[in-house]
């Protein structure tokens, strides 16, 4: 599956979302909001509807097509959330793929390319921080921005061509920054977000993403294609992962 089979399988779910829930992705506030469908100008939160019974309200849509139903829903909280991550996790793998792209051609976007992607690592802070309370953000954003810190250190090692030596010291930095993160995930998190786990799932995308930057340094294009599609996939599985613990 290419990087454009899967954004267009992306966009379909998407726009069969918003067939389904009327929901529309609020960019500003990287949110799913519902367009309201009554008079009184009111939005509601995705998986919801606008009600004008008792005054303008939002519902939730049941199964049981009860109007007046306040119960929660869970399941449709998680669905909008699922969204949420998957839009955080492939800005991540793209804006990426981007930064080794001019980094390896040296092409003149290759600052406004990182300055995005470092905004990507300040979007997944706030996102945990809105779910976890906001004294976790600056963690958060020190850790996921060492991340791409790590991530520069490692392809411009490669394209200086750094002793082998000296590039696995990078590379040992880079991964003991992927496990400070899950470490630092599992804490908020660890019945649903096991720390092993947590740890395979960043090593795995460090894992992906170094075979991508070797691929390229040598000039191995079919390979280098083959595994964007592996570091995309997986990290869409990882917004999957991730999304009950904002949940629960």
């Amino acid at each position: 599956m290419n990087v454009v089979v899967v954004l267009l399988y992306i966009l379909l779910i998407v726009v069969g979302f918003i067939v389904v829930f009327g929901c529309t992705y609020d960019k500003g506030n990287n949110k799913l909001l519902v367009q309201n469908r009554c008079a009184c100008g009111n939005r509601c939160a995705c998986g919801t509807r606008c009600s004008s019974r008792g005054g303008c309200r939002c519902l939730h849509r049941c199964e049981c097509q009860d109007s007046n139903c306040q119960c929660p829903h869970p399941k449709n909280e998680l669905i909008e959330i699922q969204f949420v991550l998957i839009k955080l996790m492939v800005d991540h793998v793209l804006w990426t793929r981007q930064v080794i792209i001019s980094a390896f051609a040296k092409l003149p976007d290759l600052k406004s390319a990182l300055d995005r992607l470092m905004q990507n690592q300040d979007d997944i802070a706030e996102a945990l921080a809105m779910r976890f309370g906001k004294e976790i953000e600056d963690k958060m954003q020190k850790l996921w921005r060492e991340h791409i810190s790590g991530a520069v250190a490692v392809v411009t090692g490669m394209m200086e061509g750094n002793s082998e030596e000296v590039l696995q010291v990078k590379i040992e930095a880079w991964y003991r920054n992927g496990d400070e993160i899950a470490i630092a995930l599992s804490e908020l998190q660890p019945e649903i977000w096991p720390e092993e786990e947590m740890k395979r799932q960043l090593k795995m995308h460090l894992d992906t993403l170094t075979d991508q930057v070797k691929a390229r340094a040598n000039e191995d294009w079919e390979e280098d294609v083959k595994t964007q599609d592996i570091v995309l996939n997986h990290m869409m599985e990882f917004a999957v992962f991730l999304a009950p613990g904002f949940v629960s």
